[in-house]
């Protein structure tokens, strides 16, 4: 409890402190307080809209509630990789949008067309992009990109670039296409 008011009065004197916020949201988490992580996180947003540090912590949050929300989580994390991209962001996508709940179809397929993504040669943002098609709808298209995807994917793994065991991340999409 001392700590969590420590955290907060630093949090008031430093209000851009990212290692601050940081601590405090893991204190509130830890002190089985969600609620209150959540709210040092959107007040993270408000304080710094352009860091997309607090949009992958939001996409955490919601996909690590008992019932992880798909739908709120992506969008979060598409919100962070639309400010910091990064292949670990794109991983988090990934996981959060592998099973079969609705997510953020569009705003998937928005990120990819504005072209933030290199999805040229990348198995896994063709998956994902095949799967954001899937969930429009438009599953002739999303098995022509998977189909594309198992020959990148193929070839990186002949080449020694991927492990054989690669290949089960495309047959995970081919699923839920």
């Amino acid at each position: 409890r001392n700590a969590i008011l420590d955290l907060e009065q630093m949090s008031r004197k430093y209000p851009e402190s990212i290692p601050i916020r940081e601590r405090l949201i893991i204190a509130h988490l830890k002190a089985n307080s969600p609620e209150k992580a959540q709210d040092v996180i959107t007040d993270g947003i408000a304080l710094m809209p352009e860091e997309g540090t607090w949009y992958e912590a939001l996409g955490d949050y919601y996909f690590a509630l008992p019932t992880p929300d798909l739908m709120k989580s992506t969008s979060a994390y598409l919100d962070a990789y639309s400010r910091e991209p990064s292949r670990a962001l794109l991983r988090k996508i990934n996981i959060a949008t592998r099973g079969t709940g609705k997510w953020d179809y569009d705003a998937m397929l928005e990120l990819i067309q504005r072209s933030n993504f290199e999805q040229e040669n990348d198995p896994v943002t063709i998956g994902l992009y095949a799967r954001s098609l899937a969930g429009k709808g438009a599953y002739d298209q999303a098995n022509r990109h998977l189909r594309r995807a198992y020959g990148i994917q193929q070839d990186l793994i002949d080449q020694g670039v991927l492990p054989e065991s690669a290949i089960i991340i495309w047959y995970e999409d081919l699923f839920v296409v």
